[in-house]
């Protein structure tokens, strides 16, 4: 036996414990080569680590590794244009646009709201900040949204938390927001006609957000927006931090902030089909056995595709299939309805996080849930009881080591990746599905990582062209930015959702099971859940 302070940990292992923020920091700066430098890495050291370089004994069984990358065909997707409410066709380039001079689709009026502010102590007091809310008040206005001043029902609040001696986060921060529901109650106005709270933190927390947003969305009842003081103090990127706080409040209130034009987005324009996204995530590595899983699902409301509903349950942990999703997606399919006057006829799946030998599974199990709910909701309907439905299920993928270089510069971008709207579907595709590969997003300093799409049912046949095209399209509707995105947003806004359900998750101690501790789960409540508050 040798001791433990006489060893040496070897250099290049597999972390399998949460990282913490600084680790992970660490970790995205290290990753964040330029592709010319990832494939002169492969090509002249790829062998050598492998083992590859001077393996005598393998080349007797097996032909010589050749240190090349392989090249495959692919073909660029033409832009999807996009719609304001002022510019009925703005072309994005390089995957991004400019909101400048640009009103929502369809604003929303925030007239209720004030702010919160947590100090540290009294280094935290933040002066001018009646004026920095009147340039975000003034970003809204340009951006559509009709916004009154503070009223003074709801008079701001700042509240000191070294003042709170209680070292356990959740229940200082409990404390604080009953301190909020009090602050409003006495003055006579009831806390759930707040519409927004703003949220100043001290420093970007992980703890702190992930406890306010539990108190917040399952107990106040109230949406909040949460932001670090210096970013909205500071006076570089002023115009563009703040209109990302407008995008963020006006889908959390309902509003959609753009959207495509309808030749882009093929069979969705035509306002019968719905998009449905599935994700579940599982305890950090090291969690305590018992912590459950968390799973979601959310679908657009209309052939828009600008609101994103969603419905979260937590189950069995580690456990990849989700238990309660029949009436996950009943929920989905009634609030479609409650919207267009009819369920959908057809019904496009994104269900993230799978792999390749659970694709059977997905089908025996959760393609049968989701048609349960679908046979339901027809034949619970007057005019689409005897109407057929079409589903078609596809599996994101995101998981994977698969990268594309271009071989020519004019096919490559400022960092020489590859342009945006690339897709893959020959060379080096499944034999048995019909998959591809997409690069929707324009990368930055990093290679960029496509996400890998297999159609593993399809009664709605969509066509490989029309797929691809919509999947394209998609990727430019996430609404809280002015950039393509690299992920459809199914698939990524039910990812954001599994995370927000999480915040709700905590061990406490239950002090009548001799200390043993019980993880506590809570809902949103039914005033946040019909709304995108996960953003």
């Amino acid at each position: 036996m040798v001791p433990p302070e006489l060893c040496q940990v070897l250099p290049g292992q597999i972390a399998k414990c949460k990282l913490s923020m600084d680790q992970t920091s660490g970790m995205i700066k290290a990753a964040a080569r330029l592709p010319k430098q990832n494939t002169e890495l492969i090509s002249e050291q790829g062998s050598r680590l492998l083992g590859l370089d001077n393996a005598d004994g393998l080349r007797k069984f097996f032909p010589p590794v050749v240190p090349e990358m392989i090249t495959v065909t692919g073909r660029l997707l033409p832009l999807p244009s996009l719609q304001y409410r002022n510019t009925r066709r703005l072309l994005p380039s390089g995957g991004q646009w400019n909101m400048v001079n640009q009103t929502f689709i369809v604003p929303v009026s925030l007239h209720y709201w004030t702010y919160l502010h947590m100090m540290n102590g009294p280094e935290d007091e933040f002066h001018g900040i009646d004026s920095k809310f009147a340039n975000l008040s003034e970003m809204m206005g340009k951006c559509g949204i009709d916004i009154k001043p503070i009223v003074h029902a709801f008079p701001p609040l700042g509240i000191n938390l070294r003042a709170h001696y209680e070292p356990d986060i959740h229940k200082k921060i409990k404390y604080i927001m009953d301190k909020v529901r009090e602050h409003q109650l006495k003055n006579n106005m009831n806390v759930k006609q707040l519409q927004l709270l703003f949220i100043f933190l001290p420093r970007a927390d992980t703890a702190l957000y992930k406890a306010i947003k539990k108190y917040a969305d399952t107990e106040l009842g109230v949406q909040t927006l949460c932001m670090v003081k210096k970013k909205f103090q500071g006076p570089r990127g002023a115009d563009q931090y703040l209109a990302n706080i407008a995008l963020k409040v006006n889908l959390k209130l309902g509003g959609i902030n753009h959207m495509a034009n309808p030749d882009s987005l093929g069979i969705i324009e035509k306002g019968k089909t719905m998009l449905l996204g599935i994700d579940v995530t599982h305890p950090a590595p090291g969690s305590d056995a018992t912590m459950p899983s968390i799973a979601a699902c959310v679908a657009n409301t209309d052939q828009r595709c600008g609101q994103w509903l969603g419905s979260v349950d937590k189950q069995e942990g580690r456990q990849e299939m989700v238990e309660n999703l029949e009436a996950m997606v009943s929920k989905r399919l009634k609030v479609w309805a409650s919207k267009n006057g009819s369920f959908p006829e057809n019904l496009i799946v994104h269900r993230d996080g799978v792999s390749e030998g659970q694709y059977d599974t997905v089908l025996k199990t959760e393609e049968s849930a989701i048609t349960m709910a679908m046979e339901k909701a027809f034949l619970n309907s007057r005019t689409q009881r005897k109407a057929k439905f079409h589903i078609s299920l596809i599996i994101v993928g995101k998981q994977h080591h698969t990268r594309f270089y271009p071989t020519n510069k004019v096919d490559a971008n400022k960092k020489g990746n590859p342009l945006n709207g690339l897709v893959i579907h020959r060379g080096i595709t499944s034999h048995v599905y019909w998959d591809f590969y997409l690069q929707a997003h324009a990368a930055g300093v990093d290679s960029a990582k496509p996400t890998h799409y297999v159609v593993i049912k399809d009664d709605i046949k969509l066509g490989v062209d029309a797929l691809e095209k919509i999947t394209h399209s998609l990727c430019y509707l996430w609404n809280r930015a002015t950039k393509s995105v690299s992920i459809c947003p199914p698939a990524y806004y039910t990812d954001i959702l599994c995370t927000r359900a999480r915040c709700y998750l905590r061990d406490e101690v239950d002090e009548t099971a001799s200390g043993a501790s019980r993880t506590v789960w809570a809902l949103p409540q039914e005033e946040i859940a019909r709304t995108m508050y996960y953003i």
